[in-house]
Order: structure tokens, then C-alpha cells, then sequence
């Protein structure tokens, strides 16, 4: 999907794993229901899982972890750390050695969907000013 078309957070980048909930969650909210792209079984699916998401917590099983919780655990069991900068500040997120993840770009669905920064697909624009961009970042 070219950039320019995506609805409202349609990519977040937390600053913290304990942050992974707040950036989902506004995902849930303002993303999700409007997102364009999503198939209709996909948001089906959704609609059902998020239906029991909205129990009252004392309805859930007990021994699941709250959501706070398990979206951290998640960011940790695929990898995500957070990094501390030279002067202790926080720096973000970071991914271990060995990480779970693999690039989007790597995906074969989106080799050949690569975007310049003004939303221009690579395949577009000729080889060398796109190298000679990469070069001047």
C-alpha cells in the first residue's frame, strides 16, 4: 500500500517494550477498525477475538497474563530489548542477536514494493538515484 494512503497509525514505533500495550491498543482503537487494507475474514476474526478481550477481568482465566503484561512478554519472547543510550536516557527499542524477526523487505510479497521517502515505489525510480539517496542517508 503506498504510504501516502494509509489510515491514522497505521505504523507505531514505541519507545519501551512496558510501551508495546499502549502502541497496540491504539492500534485496536483508531487503526483497525478503519484500516482499508485488512480483509473482511481478517476483520471478522478480529471483531470476534476483540469481543472477548472486552470481558470483565474476573471472567478471563486467572492464570493468563493481563494485557500490559503479555504484550511486553511478547516483545521479549521475539527479541525486542530496551536500550539505554550512552548518557541513560532511554534509546528505544532494540533487537537482540538472534532475534525472531525478519525484515518486511526480506517477505517475498514485498521485495518488489519498496517505497522512496516521498512515497514513490523503487521500482519507479531509476536504480541510480535511489542508490544515490541511500547514500546521502
Amino acid at each position: 500500500m503506498d504510504p501516502k494512503d494509509r489510515v491514522d497509525r497505521a505504523i507505531v514505533y514505541p519507545t519501551t517494550t512496558k510501551k508495546l500495550y499502549s502502541s497496540v491498543t491504539d492500534m485496536q482503537h483508531y487503526h483497525f477498525n478503519t484500516c482499508p487494507a485488512m480483509p473482511a475474514h481478517v476483520r471478522a476474526a478480529y471483531t470476534s477475538c476483540r469481543s472477548n478481550m472486552n470481558k470483565e477481568r474476573k471472567n478471563r482465566d486467572p492464570s493468563l497474563l493481563v494485557p500490559k503484561e503479555y504484550w511486553t512478554k511478547v516483545g521479549e519472547d521475539i527479541g525486542m530489548i530496551d536500550q539505554v543510550s550512552d548518557d541513560g536516557s532511554n534509546g528505544g527499542i532494540k533487537l537482540i542477536d538472534g532475534h525472531k524477526l525478519v525484515a518486511r523487505s526480506e517477505l517475498p510479497e514485498h521485495k518488489k514494493t519498496l517505497f522512496m521517502p516521498d512515497g514513490t515505489p523503487k521500482e519507479k525510480v531509476e536504480e541510480d538515484s535511489f542508490d544515490k539517496l541511500v547514500a546521502e542517508l
